[in-house]
């Protein structure tokens, strides 16, 4: 498990450069002929490496030199505007992204999986249909306007909750509901799917002919049969609910990563466009070992499988 673990986390360092080269040639082609200029550290060995091998300070020559001073010295640049680390910026507003994420992730399990279930359990009737009209409904709306509508209820005309900023916990209530309700509408539907299908297997029957309670059989067997297909999915809602921060932070004026890059698009601030794609990035690679890793641990099969392979290859070396 571990070896696999280290496995995947070195994976990271060549989707790392593919990223920076990505947004490298983007910036490049909407420079409008000034040249990309990106703020870095030098003044060691890698500028005579490049100097030998006749690579000025164009494009390449930047994009190698940001690659390495990012796995070298963790520096994203230096902003023009501010004369600042780019690091440091995005460190200050990661807190903010990390907290909208997790809470966001967390009203997804916590409400579009029970709904889920209630509405296998109560198939065909007033609750199943309650719940699923809603889930239609709120996977259709789009974000800007599910925004519109929350802070015109809560905050304009109820006034329980505030419209913008970070004032209280009471502040993440509403850019949590904006980014995680298409997730638990999606949860809400597979779970019920999943649910269904394997409430017709045949080891749920058995256990309903030996007597055992309904509410045992779906939150003992069940459901930690369902886990597997519903983790899978969890971690593309994850991905979803991530990228979803980076429209509510600039409308609810939450000081995350997300606003600090449609602000530094807005500036043309390259540095600071290349410094919070890469983070951005950084984050979706960790959610997605961390699905795989919870997906091993869910699911023997796979991970008898990913075990009997790092062991074939121990001998093949050995």
């Amino acid at each position: 498990m571990l070896k696999y673990i280290l496995k995947r986390i070195l994976m990271m360092i060549p989707v790392i450069l593919m990223v920076i080269l990505v947004v490298f040639l983007m910036l490049n082609s909407v420079s409008y002929g000034r040249g990309l200029h990106i703020h870095v550290f030098q003044g060691d060995l890698l500028d005579g490496i490049l100097r030998f091998l006749h690579i000025g300070d164009n494009w390449l020559g930047q994009y190698l030199r940001y690659s390495y001073n990012v796995f070298t010295k963790l520096d994203l640049g230096l902003a023009s505007e501010t004369n600042w680390k780019v690091s440091f910026e995005v460190s200050g507003r990661l807190i903010y992204t990390l907290r909208l994420t997790i809470y966001g992730l967390l009203a997804v399990i916590l409400i579009g999986v029970p709904l889920g279930i209630i509405s296998a359990i109560h198939v065909d009737k007033w609750q199943d249909r309650v719940i699923s009209v809603l889930s239609l409904f709120f996977s259709s709306i789009p974000n800007y306007c599910l925004a519109i509508f929350l802070v015109f209820i809560f905050s304009l005309w109820l006034e329980i909750l505030p419209p913008m900023g970070i004032k209280s916990w009471t502040s993440y209530v509403l850019p949590v509901a904006v980014i995680s309700m298409e997730g638990i509408a999606q949860t809400v539907r597979t779970t019920r799917s999943i649910v269904l299908e394997t409430l017709d297997k045949q080891f749920v029957t058995a256990l309903r002919s030996k007597g055992i309670s309904e509410r045992n059989t779906i939150y003992k067997h069940v459901l930690r049969n369902s886990l597997v297909p519903i983790v899978s999915l969890l971690s593309q809602i994850a991905t979803k609910v991530l990228c979803g921060t980076i429209i509510v932070e600039t409308f609810f004026s939450i000081p995350g990563i997300g606003q600090y890059l449609i602000a530094a698009v807005r500036q043309r601030s390259y540095s600071r466009i290349l410094g919070s794609s890469v983070m951005i990035a950084l984050i979706l690679m960790i959610i997605d070992i961390i699905a795989d890793v919870l997906y091993l641990v869910i699911n023997p099969a796979v991970r008898a499988n990913v075990l009997s392979q790092s062991g074939r290859q121990e001998k093949e070396h050995a």
